[in-house]
């Protein structure tokens, strides 16, 4: 059985210098003891790196089934390797077995193109080479049409040489030849060259971006010659049909057919797909085609859509809205001339605000969405001879129209002319005139134009001719999730309960008159809640003004001013940047509280022990502030390990475009890294500031009550009466001192 080793010599023999760059030594060991001959092929490498050993060598011919007396001397093997590295010549199936019998074969190409006669001396006792066996050979090749003198010569010089082994070229077909070059043909039809100049240059705003497509690093705007619109799924292009060039013939004369022209040399780009010799797009968009200087032909698909202009009136045809959809890709954005050209077919012929029309497409052309922008408004009549221009988005006459205090409802304009809407159609007869109720006030902005301004929060309502503010929203009942939560820019006030999983919101206040269970209670003012609250741990109450309540237990209070308790706070997590006050012989037992101005109350903890801590002096929104940016540093130091972990893995695989994209967003990681953590810095140095406050406990501090500022603890052992605990920032320690 014949056998076959490979080796590649890289390394270096102890004592050597460390090895410049350069070509590795290889070799290869065929044969098999049953043929009685171990061959050595030898290619010797560059750059000074150690040849193979003879040990190497004699291990592998006994792996091959060899035994140490069938190999030559190893000094002989040395021989051998150091002169073929010398002359840089290689060996070719040398022998290095002590016997090894003559061989005489045939080789020929898997193309039928050309025929060696492979010949190999006999080495020691082996049988000798015979030149009448070298003839029965050619002859029984059945090869006709030889040059047999010049065979016959290269035998004998052969035999006469020193050489070991020859090939002599018996005969050469003639091979066939390729046919021509497949084409591509394009079954979308091209865009015009004025479309494709515009399209270009926005695609070469685009190519400065980051968020750009990769291909354009090797596929430039300047390299797209054809653009064509495609949709999804569409046949956007396939190979032509292939032709064979000339046919060839063999060693024997047998014809060769000649083989097809090579298929397009082509790079496919994003959002394209083959199947068999068909392209197909994977989105609507634009196909680029182009050729780059080294003759290959590119493709590719890129999103490319118009911006949407959407027009929409008013049921009361005073105002009409725009709305954009952003472009895709190229696509071409929105301009003033689409707004107006889409406000006419939608019926609308007076009142367009000019203004507003080149902010939308400012705002659009710069990425963004707009939805329901007004840009054309009628006029209300209004006293005085006056008209009425509404800058609030409603129409206040069908539906109240949120506000909140101080946003201006619209502008008064003076003039003769009656009212009418945006489609031209007048309103209302002489007289008809409307008016300023509760809540609005006049007053002159900077431009001199009388405006109308809302005083307070609320519901905006014309009702009898009359503009009002409806301040305060009055709900009688338990508001629930099946009744449906409630959000109000004003105050709301509410005769029941709220409970569980449901929501308020009152912009300027909220009243409730009975109990708030595991709901979320948010407003912009003060919150009074009659009763308490009944938290089950779940229960939210934010405000940026005061919270007054009886009692509230196990609930998340997040307070601006002040909370005023009469009876209790048990097990709550409290933040609040006022104080916490509980009337004469209040409880606060349990859970933690954080009190930006300190603690007023009768007793705290209880006789069991119960854990109950108090912080004190410092700005504790600083605080959530400082958790927040945290928790941001930790997100963007994960994704900055996972983009280490890519960007390995991209590396190994050779994807340089992607890569560079990868690399990108972690440079963009590492700057957002940069200002988070000193953004963290200023936070935690304005976090130790101070603030005038104290703790008085007009009863008992129980065990288990620990008082805390500026990561100072001050721990009750034992039942300590009427006391006070202070924060001395000169000493930066807490102190406690009786009433």
């Amino acid at each position: 059985m014949k056998g076959r080793i490979d080796g590649v010599r890289k390394g270096r023999t102890p004592g050597e210098a460390e090895p410049g760059p350069g070509s590795p030594h290889e070799w290869l060991l065929t044969g098999s003891r049953a043929e009685g001959v171990c061959l050595l092929s030898y290619r010797p490498g560059r750059g000074g790196l150690a040849p193979p050993s003879e040990r190497e060598i004699i291990y592998a011919a006994l792996d091959l089934g060899f035994a140490l007396e069938d190999i030559v001397e190893p000094e002989d093997i040395r021989e051998l390797l150091a002169a073929a590295a010398e002359t840089e010549t290689a060996l070719a199936e040398h022998p290095i077995t002590r016997s090894a019998h003559s061989d005489i074969r045939l080789d020929m190409d898997p193309g039928r193109l050309r025929v060696e006669l492979r010949l190999r001396k006999a080495v020691g006792g082996g049988k000798p080479l015979v030149l009448s066996d070298i003839a029965a050979v050619i002859r029984g090749s059945g090869l006709r049409g030889l040059d047999g003198p010049r065979i016959k010569a290269e035998i004998m010089k052969f035999r006469k040489g020193e050489s070991v082994s020859a090939s002599i070229l018996l005969k050469e077909g003639t091979a066939p030849r390729r046919g021509p070059d497949r084409e591509m043909e394009y079954r979308v039809p091209p865009l015009d060259e004025t479309e494709l100049s515009f399209i270009r240059k926005r695609l070469e705003l685009q190519s400065k971006q980051k968020t750009a497509l990769g291909s354009l690093k090797v596929f430039p705007p300047e390299a797209v010659s054809r653009m064509s619109l495609v949709k999804k799924n569409q046949l956007a292009a396939c190979l032509g049909p292939a032709k064979n060039g000339a046919p060839g013939r063999d060693v024997h004369g047998a014809p060769i057919p000649g083989s097809p022209g090579n298929d397009p040399d082509l790079v496919v780009h994003e959002n394209l797909r083959w199947e068999g010799e068909n392209i197909f797009s994977l989105i609507d968009g634009v196909m680029d085609i182009g050729i780059r200087d080294d003759g290959r032909t590119h493709l590719r698909v890129r999103e490319h859509r118009d911006a949407a202009v959407r027009i929409t009136v008013a049921e009361d045809k005073i105002k009409a809205f725009v709305s954009t959809r952003l472009p895709a890709g190229t696509g071409a954005p929105v301009n003033p001339e689409r707004i107006r050209r889409a406000a006419e077919e939608a019926g609308v012929v007076k009142g367009l605000l000019e203004k507003d029309i080149i902010e939308v497409s400012e705002r659009t052309q710069a990425g963004e969405i707009v939805t329901g922008h007004v840009i054309a408004e009628g006029r209300l009549p209004m006293r005085d001879d006056s008209r009425l221009s509404l800058t609030v988005s409603g129409d206040p006459a069908a539906a109240p129209v949120p506000v909140r205090a101080e946003d201006r409802i619209g502008v008064l304009v003076r003039g003769a002319e009656g009212g009418w809407n945006v489609l031209g159609e007048p309103l209302m007869a002489e007289g008809a005139a409307l008016s300023e109720g509760e809540n609005i006030r006049r007053e002159t902005d900077n431009q001199g134009n009388t405006v109308l301004v809302a005083e307070k929060g609320g519901h905006l309502v014309m009702e009898k001719g009359v503009l009002t503010v409806n301040h305060q929203m009055e709900y009688v009942g338990d508001v629930s999730r099946v009744t449906g939560s409630i959000r109000f820019p004003g105050k709301v006030k509410i005769d029941g309960s709220v409970l569980s999983k449901a929501v308020v919101d009152g912009g300027e206040g909220v009243e409730i008159s009975q109990v708030v269970q595991a709901a979320l209670v948010n407003s912009g003012a003060d919150v009074a809640i009659g009763r308490g609250i009944k938290g089950e741990g779940r229960a939210v109450v934010r405000s940026r003004g005061s919270l007054t309540l009886t009692y509230a237990e196990e609930a998340n209070l997040l307070i601006t001013g002040n909370i005023n308790t009469g009876r209790a706070l048990m097990n709550c997590r409290v933040k609040c940047n006022g104080r916490l006050i509980l009337s004469e012989g209040g409880k606060l037992i349990g859970g933690t509280m954080k009190l930006k101005d300190g603690l007023i109350c009768g007793e705290v903890g209880n006789q069991r022990g119960v854990q109950t801590s108090v912080s004190f002096g410092q700005d504790y929104l600083v605080g959530n502030q400082i958790d927040q940016t945290e928790k941001e540093i930790t997100r963007i130091q994960e994704f900055i390990e996972k983009t280490d972990k890519v960007m390995m893995e991209l590396k190994g695989r050779g994807d340089s475009r992607r890569l560079a994209d990868v690399r990108q967003k972690k440079v963009d990681a590492l700057k957002m890294f940069e200002k988070k953590n000193l953004r963290l810095f200023l936070l935690r140095e304005k976090f130790e500031q101070h603030f005038p406050s104290e703790i008085r406990i007009t009863g008992t501090a129980w065990p288990g009550t620990v008082f805390e500022s500026h990561g100072r603890i001050l721990s009750i052992d034992a039942p300590a009466r009427s006391i006070r605990v202070i924060f001395d920032p000169r000493r930066g320690r807490l102190e406690r001192k009786s009433l």
